[in-house]
């Protein structure tokens, strides 16, 4: 696929993200109980988003395919997260 067929205008970008990232970063900050991995999960999800996507919606809810690729881009931090605490519960 061509990369001008995915290329969103920059205030289109900027418009859905100033929408639906505090939502998305909240989210993500809940499940993983830190904010620079919720910050780096939420990035993924609405760079994934806007290479897949061909229109940004900014009213109405928010995406669902978003929320489900914040969720996706989790999953690898939440094992790492769960290996640490473990590591941890060994230790003391």
């Amino acid at each position: 696929m061509s990369a001008a067929v995915n290329a969103h205008d920059l205030r289109e970008v900027e418009a859905f993200y100033q929408r639906w990232g505090p939502d998305v970063f909240a989210f993500c900050r809940l499940f993983l109980g830190d904010e620079e991995q919720a910050e780096i999960v939420c990035s993924k999800a609405f760079l994934t988003f806007y290479r897949e996507s061909t229109r940004l919606p900014v009213t109405g809810e928010i995406p669902s395919r978003l929320v489900g690729l914040a969720y996706q881009a989790m999953q690898p931090c939440r094992t790492q997260s769960g290996a640490k605490r473990d590591a941890n519960a060994l230790i003391v």
